[in-house]
């Protein structure tokens, strides 16, 4: 816009991801399945983190854990109800959680303000989302 400063979200960072990235980050990811049940669970961690740019000085990035979660039925012939509905047969019915406890990178400046462009609603726009899904196979 004009009288604005110039932004360059490539130079300084990607979707949220400072320049080189943090020093320190770990992941984890779980399976547990049962009898048509599955639950599907992981976590990413990232460390904090200081650019340094020409345009805009230094910029301030928090860690942040993201967690989602994954919870599935898959119906199959010996499942209650398939006999009753042959077209669950080979049906998946899964619900989902992203950012399940609703992470948010904060990132300030040398002045500790949030500059334009990194606040938490133009970083995440979506936040903790819910997703419900239907999967069928046909045979």
């Amino acid at each position: 816009a004009p009288g604005q400063p110039s932004f360059d979200l490539i130079g300084v960072a990607n979707a949220g991801r400072p320049r080189g990235g943090s020093q320190h980050q770990l992941s984890l990811r779980g399976v547990l399945s049962y009898k048509g049940f599955s639950t599907r669970f992981n976590a990413n961690w990232q460390d904090s983190t200081i650019a340094t740019t020409s345009q805009t000085g230094s910029l301030a990035y928090s860690d942040i854990v993201r967690s989602n979660v994954n919870y599935s039925y898959t119906f199959g012939p010996q499942s209650p109800g398939s006999d009753r509905i042959p077209f669950l047969d080979g049906a998946r019915l899964g619900f989902t959680v992203h950012n399940l406890f609703d992470s948010k990178l904060e990132v300030s400046d040398q002045f500790g303000q949030t500059p334009l462009g990194f606040t938490e609603d133009e970083l995440v726009p979506r936040g903790r989302h819910f997703a419900l899904e239907l999967r069928k196979v046909f045979r």
